[in-house]
């Protein structure tokens, strides 16, 4: 997706990243949303945007690809599970993001957005539709006074209507199209999850205990059957693969 968006501000003669949104606004369609379409809808295409941004920005960080690559991740895993980088708090404004949409969706407070030197991983719903994000704090995390992490590890989209990132699975966009016949791993996070999918393993990472044993329980929810519970990863202590 990288790839279309330089492709298309070079056939177009736009330059990176100060037209990077009339780009963003013809890739992601935005202005053609249907008179019937949802607020979610709305919400999940503005997203669209946010996350081009991100996705554009890791290609020029050494630092992001370089953790990435360390965690056993391809170029290619990469850019299909369209994995970004937020290098600082002013990242989707350089590139012409509303500061009006931004604030809608909680991504900005004052003059500080969301994100800020976090690897970027996308959430989906079971449509495919870009729901939530969680974006990796990328080093190592000042320490406050009392010697706590200043930031969290780990930072969440906020909930948005009826939408907690907790009601939803890693790779939840694929159960449909896992096999019945095959196990599926349950695995707990983005790393262990995007690791196991690359190897062409069946696998769904935990965000919320509340998903994983209603899934579970009565998996119907997701119109799939699945025979058991394969594995549930707990690496604690030991190294990721």
């Amino acid at each position: 997706r990288r790839d279309i968006v330089g492709f298309y501000a070079w056939q177009n003669n736009l330059s990176l990243p100060q037209d990077f949104y009339k780009i963003v606004k013809e890739l992601a369609q935005v202005g053609r949303i249907g008179k019937n379409t949802s607020v979610q809808d709305i919400r999940s295409s503005f997203l669209e945007e946010v996350l081009l941004v991100y996705e554009d920005c890791l290609k020029d960080s050494k630092q992001a690809k370089d953790y990435l690559r360390g965690r056993g991740f391809s170029e290619l895993g990469i850019q299909l599970n369209r994995i970004g980088y937020a290098p600082n708090s002013s990242t989707l404004r350089i590139y012409g993001l509303s500061s009006s949409k931004l604030e809608e969706n909680e991504l900005l407070s004052g003059e500080h957005e969301y994100f800020s030197n976090r690897i970027i991983f996308p959430i989906y719903d079971l449509r495919g539709n870009l729901v939530h994000m969680t974006g990796r704090y990328l080093g190592e995390i000042p320490l406050n006074i009392d010697g706590g992490e200043k930031y969290p590890r780990y930072k969440d989209t906020k909930p948005h209507l009826n939408s907690n990132i907790k009601n939803y699975l890693i790779f939840e966009n694929k159960i449909k199209s896992y096999s019945t016949h095959k196990p599926l791993i349950v695995t707990e996070g983005f790393p262990d999850s995007l690791s196991l999918d690359e190897l062409g393993i069946q696998v769904v990472g935990v965000l919320g205990l509340e998903k994983i044993v209603s899934l579970f329980k009565n998996n119907t929810e997701l119109e799939v059957r699945l025979q058991a519970v394969c594995s549930i990863l707990s690496w604690g202590a030991v190294p990721h693969p």
